[in-house]
């Protein structure tokens, strides 16, 4: 279970960073 968890940590992390940097990178395109 616990291996289980670690791995859904990491993906939720994973994604979340994602979605971050595309949303700064629209941001970014929109300035300019």
């Amino acid at each position: 279970m616990k291996m289980v968890f670690q791995t859904w940590l990491y993906w939720y992390y994973y994604l979340k960073r994602c979605v971050i940097s595309m949303e700064q990178e629209n941001i970014f395109k929109w300035k300019h």
